[in-house]
């Protein structure tokens, strides 16, 4: 019997003694929970760090839940790498690429307190423990839009741009969302194209114009870059440029379902200057309205509060059930 050898541990010396003695320690006993900390709940982002110490080098997963804590039914929450570069982890830890960043959905954005929870995914299945000053509490009111709004025409289109109601629906009141001017409405799809010249960069076909999307972008609009279209450099490269497309989506409920965006350049035969949908201060055609707002998160770079990081970009497989998805989309089909 295995118990008979304990015996024999007397003869041992104590180092010896302590060697076999953990050689009997299941390895479960042994593993170490990730460890970690939630910095912050804020309206541009979430943000924290994250670290397993059994494998102190490596990044592991964190899911954050908006709301309600973990194993709530219908919880919504996003699951996202803790594989950022922080400098002030570097010697605090012994390592530096542990901090993560996740999306402050707009649907929260209304004045309300909620709370927000992390957890650490131990890479082992050993456990994924809260982390550290969780939860938070996320409070922010719906932030002043500037630029132009454009109309998703019918669920089609909404469902064609991967929109969702819970990430990029800002409840703005009425009175911020009458001072947009009318833009055309936005395509049916996104169209993606890729110049043939090895640059890599992804354009946004619209209306004529072609609308550079940073990799940051590509991810918080849900867009699959490895779809876009390659084309002949020279024939991407005749299209008037138009602005960056914005780091976000944000829409709003006005009669109508909008996207707010920056006016672009008029093109002959392309986005029509025509006002649509209700309200608006009238007059604003395509290419005029204010200058794009500052209110949606900054570009991912490492170091800063920003969400959708390019090595991120999977994040969206990982969502789980998102509230009011489904009755916004019926809701809608019946004012369609």
């Amino acid at each position: 019997m295995p118990f008979q050898h304990l015996s024999s541990l007397r003869t041992l010396g104590p180092a010896a003694a302590l060697l076999a003695c953990s050689l009997l320690v299941p390895r479960a006993a042994l593993a170490v929970q990730p460890t970690g900390y939630l910095d912050n709940a804020g309206c541009d982002a979430i943000a924290g760090w994250a670290q397993d110490p059994d494998v102190p080098d490596q990044p592991i997963d964190v899911h954050v839940y908006y709301g309600v804590p973990a194993g709530t039914p219908g919880a919504p929450a996003i699951a996202v790498r803790a594989n950022v570069h922080r400098d002030d982890l570097c010697a605090a830890i012994g390592s530096c690429e542990h901090g993560f960043f996740a999306p402050s959905p707009l649907a929260f954005h209304d004045g309300n307190a909620r709370d927000v929870y992390a957890y650490g995914i131990d890479t082992g299945g050993e456990g994924n423990p809260v982390l550290g000053n969780s939860p938070r509490t996320l409070q922010c009111p719906p932030a002043a839009q500037s630029g132009v709004r454009r109309k998703v025409d019918g669920v089609p289109t909404y469902d064609a741009w991967r929109f969702s109601s819970f990430w990029d629906l800002l409840p703005l009141p009425a009175a911020d969302a009458d001072l947009l001017p009318d833009g055309p409405d936005i395509p049916d799809k996104p169209e993606l194209v890729q110049a043939d010249d090895g640059t890599g960069q992804t354009w946004l076909l619209d209306g004529g114009v072609r609308r550079l999307v940073s990799p940051g972008a590509a991810a918080t609009w849900r867009f699959d870059i490895g779809k876009a279209a390659v084309r002949p450099a020279a024939e991407v490269y005749a299209l008037v440029e138009g602005t960056p497309l914005r780091p976000r989506p944000v829409l709003f409920l006005r009669g109508a379902l909008y996207l707010v965006d920056d006016p672009q350049p008029v093109v002959p035969g392309g986005a029509s200057s025509s006002t649509s949908g209700a309200g608006g201060t009238g007059g604003g055609g395509w290419g005029e309205g204010g200058e794009g707002g500052d209110t949606t998160p900054a570009e991912p770079s490492s170091g800063a509060c920003t969400i959708g990081a390019p090595e991120n970009a999977d994040a969206r497989s990982f969502f789980l059930p998102i509230l009011g998805a489904v009755a916004f989309a019926r809701s809608f089909r019946r004012r369609s």
